[in-house]
């Protein structure tokens, strides 16, 4: 077969993944619908799972089994997107509040929430910017089989990734990360670590107890346990954002082109290094505090860029 016609062929697939609820379908209905053997749509699934973000490297994950073909996650869906960006942050918000079924919103975010204003036209995206790291397969596992794990993991904060010991109980995808939701065995208390800061995996010879899961979603972390945090930036540059502790939108009052974000935020490192790569278009409002924190931590990044040597 044609280069050309075995990308028409994954296309055609990938389209029925996206329109599936589940975003699986039976393998038999998978080859009677593109008229293939098991092997030619292993070789799509293949084909598929090559797809990435140009500016994360975030990949599609199709697996093909005995009994179905799934996506997992949204880092290959079509998504048709629509909301403006004020409509969309109201939206995120209001979702992550009431804590309605995962899977309505998750229909209505994918439906709904735009980038159209963003890149200037409406368009098919295919792939997000949602990356899920180099661990994501061996965490399945895990989840799948009930074993404790022994994670390498970096916070934002730390210089270098550190071990803890987890019982691993799902993968859920936000917009922008994939993060694991495990319980801490040594804190014991349920924590989310984003897959892309997971480096390496380690299976113990235990498997995992029984545990109460809160169920919350990121943003109701967020918004119980960050401190809320107001910036300011362009309406453009606020149309490419995907952080999930924002609550609220408005206009600056000096200026129509730009807006004002409220947002909870439980690392100020993280914050200071969004701020930093905006490159002058965006400002920290309040508090206070966080404002002082910021221009200390500017200085010290700029007094150990002069004190490193030129190579």
């Amino acid at each position: 077969m044609k280069h050309d016609d075995r990308v028409r062929a994954a296309l055609r697939l990938l389209e029925a993944l996206t329109a599936s609820p589940e975003h699986a379908i039976e393998r038999a209905y998978a080859c009677d619908l593109l008229s293939c053997t098991t092997p030619e749509l292993e070789s799509y699934c293949e084909l598929l799972s090559t797809l990435a973000d140009r500016e994360t490297g975030a990949r599609a994950i199709v697996t093909c089994t005995e009994d179905a073909v799934s996506l997992t996650g949204t880092a290959g869906a079509l998504q048709p997107l629509r909301l403006s960006l004020e409509e969309g942050i109201a939206l995120s918000h209001v979702l992550g509040a009431l804590n309605i079924d995962r899977d309505a919103s998750e229909r209505l975010t994918s439906s709904l929430l735009s980038k159209q204003d963003a890149f200037g036209s409406s368009q098919t995206l295919i792939a997000s910017t949602t990356s899920y790291g180099t661990c994501y397969q061996r965490l399945s596992e895990a989840i799948e089989d009930g074993v404790r794990c022994r994670v390498w993991y970096r916070a934002h904060d730390d210089a270098a990734a550190a071990p803890r010991l987890i019982d691993p109980a799902r993968i859920d995808t936000e917009d922008a990360a994939a993060y694991l939701i495990a319980w801490n065995v040594e804190k014991d208390e349920e924590r989310r670590y984003r897959l892309d800061r997971v480096s390496s995996v380690e299976f113990t010879e235990d498997s995992v107890t029984r545990h109460v899961w809160s169920e919350r979603s990121l943003t109701a972390s967020l918004s119980s346990s960050g401190t809320l945090v107001t910036v300011e930036c362009s309406h453009a540059r606020a149309m490419q954002l995907t952080w999930a502790g924002i609550a609220s939108v408005s206009a600056a009052p000096e200026d129509p082109d730009r807006v004002c974000l409220s947002v909870h935020v439980t690392s100020e490192h993280w914050l200071f290094d969004e701020v930093l790569a905006a490159a002058g278009d965006m400002k920290i409002i309040s508090p206070g505090g966080f404002v002082c924190a910021f221009v200390r931590y500017a200085r010290n990044l700029l007094a150990e860029t002069i004190d490193t040597p030129q190579a």
